[in-house]
Protein backbone atom coordinates (compact mmCIF):
# COMPACT_ATOMS: atom_id res chain seq x y z
CA UNK A 1 0.00 0.00 0.00
CA UNK A 2 1.48 2.96 -0.59
CA UNK A 3 0.93 6.51 -1.33
CA UNK A 4 0.17 7.10 -4.98
CA UNK A 5 -3.05 5.24 -3.87
CA UNK A 6 -4.49 7.82 -1.39
CA UNK A 7 -5.65 11.67 -1.31
CA UNK A 8 -5.16 12.12 2.56
CA UNK A 9 -2.53 10.68 4.94
CA UNK A 10 -3.20 11.10 8.51
CA UNK A 11 -0.41 11.50 10.97
CA UNK A 12 -0.07 10.22 14.81
CA UNK A 13 2.00 10.08 17.82
CA UNK A 14 2.80 6.21 18.02
CA UNK A 15 4.75 6.47 20.71
CA UNK A 16 3.95 9.97 22.82
CA UNK A 17 6.76 12.01 24.29
CA UNK A 18 7.70 11.32 28.12
CA UNK A 19 9.07 13.89 30.11
CA UNK A 20 12.70 14.30 30.17
CA UNK A 21 15.68 16.39 31.25
CA UNK A 22 17.00 19.72 29.71
CA UNK A 23 19.61 18.34 27.19
CA UNK A 24 18.65 14.78 27.53
CA UNK A 25 17.22 12.69 24.85
CA UNK A 26 13.51 12.14 24.84
CA UNK A 27 13.06 8.61 25.83
CA UNK A 28 11.50 6.23 24.78
CA UNK A 29 11.90 7.78 21.17
CA UNK A 30 9.05 9.44 19.77
CA UNK A 31 7.23 7.32 16.39
CA UNK A 32 4.93 8.80 14.37
CA UNK A 33 2.44 6.46 12.56
CA UNK A 34 1.13 7.90 8.92
CA UNK A 35 -1.87 5.86 7.45
CA UNK A 36 -4.70 6.40 4.80
CA UNK A 37 -8.44 6.92 5.72
CA UNK A 38 -8.74 2.90 5.68
CA UNK A 39 -5.96 2.52 8.79
CA UNK A 40 -3.61 1.00 6.06
CA UNK A 41 -0.16 2.69 6.97
CA UNK A 42 1.74 4.59 4.44
CA UNK A 43 5.19 4.19 3.50
CA UNK A 44 7.91 7.15 1.80
CA UNK A 45 6.23 9.86 3.71
CA UNK A 46 8.53 12.75 4.84
CA UNK A 47 7.43 13.67 8.81
CA UNK A 48 8.68 17.00 10.19
CA UNK A 49 8.47 17.50 13.63
CA UNK A 50 8.98 20.62 15.75
CA UNK A 51 8.48 21.65 19.57
CA UNK A 52 6.16 24.77 20.81
CA UNK A 53 5.77 25.95 24.49
CA UNK A 54 2.66 26.58 26.61
CA UNK A 55 2.31 29.55 25.47
CA UNK A 56 2.46 28.85 21.76
CA UNK A 57 5.82 29.77 20.89
CA UNK A 58 8.23 27.61 18.70
CA UNK A 59 10.81 26.24 21.03
CA UNK A 60 14.56 25.19 19.75
CA UNK A 61 13.89 21.61 19.13
CA UNK A 62 17.41 20.09 18.76
CA UNK A 63 17.74 16.18 16.53
CA UNK A 64 16.99 14.75 13.60
CA UNK A 65 13.64 17.05 12.68
CA UNK A 66 12.84 15.30 9.57
CA UNK A 67 12.56 11.39 8.77
CA UNK A 68 10.80 9.41 6.46
CA UNK A 69 8.49 6.64 7.54
CA UNK A 70 9.15 2.80 7.08
CA UNK A 71 7.20 0.32 5.28
CA UNK A 72 5.10 -0.16 8.46
CA UNK A 73 3.83 4.19 7.92
CA UNK A 74 6.47 4.75 11.10
CA UNK A 75 9.16 7.60 11.28
CA UNK A 76 11.31 7.41 14.36
CA UNK A 77 12.60 10.73 15.80
CA UNK A 78 15.31 8.79 18.79
CA UNK A 79 17.66 11.85 19.19
CA UNK A 80 15.23 15.08 20.33
CA UNK A 81 16.22 17.41 23.05
CA UNK A 82 15.43 20.23 24.22
CA UNK A 83 17.65 23.35 26.00
CA UNK A 84 15.10 24.86 28.01
CA UNK A 85 13.25 24.04 30.87
CA UNK A 86 9.12 24.27 30.55
CA UNK A 87 6.28 22.23 29.13
CA UNK A 88 5.84 21.48 25.38
CA UNK A 89 3.78 19.87 22.84
CA UNK A 90 5.40 18.00 19.70
CA UNK A 91 3.94 19.12 16.68
CA UNK A 92 4.33 17.10 12.95
CA UNK A 93 3.79 17.69 9.74
CA UNK A 94 4.28 15.72 6.33
CA UNK A 95 4.67 15.64 2.60
CA UNK A 96 4.46 13.04 -0.08
CA UNK A 97 7.38 13.49 -2.35
CA UNK A 98 6.04 14.26 -5.66
CA UNK A 99 2.35 14.00 -4.63
CA UNK A 100 1.60 17.87 -3.60
CA UNK A 101 -2.01 17.28 -3.55
CA UNK A 102 -2.12 14.54 -1.52
CA UNK A 103 -3.50 16.56 2.25
CA UNK A 104 -1.33 15.72 5.57
CA UNK A 105 -2.93 17.55 8.14
CA UNK A 106 -1.16 18.57 11.40
CA UNK A 107 -0.86 16.19 14.21
CA UNK A 108 -0.27 17.66 18.07
CA UNK A 109 1.54 15.18 20.96
CA UNK A 110 0.73 15.20 24.58
CA UNK A 111 1.79 18.04 26.77
CA UNK A 112 5.54 16.95 28.17
CA UNK A 113 7.66 18.39 30.23
CA UNK A 114 11.46 19.38 30.29
CA UNK A 115 12.84 19.79 33.75
CA UNK A 116 16.40 21.08 35.12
Amino acid sequence: FGPELVDTVLLSFATQPSDVQVGQPITPAVRVLATAGSGDSVPNVSVSITAVNNNGTPAVLSGTLTQVTDAFGIATFDDLRESKTGGYVLVVSGTVGGRPAIFVPLATSDRFNVKP
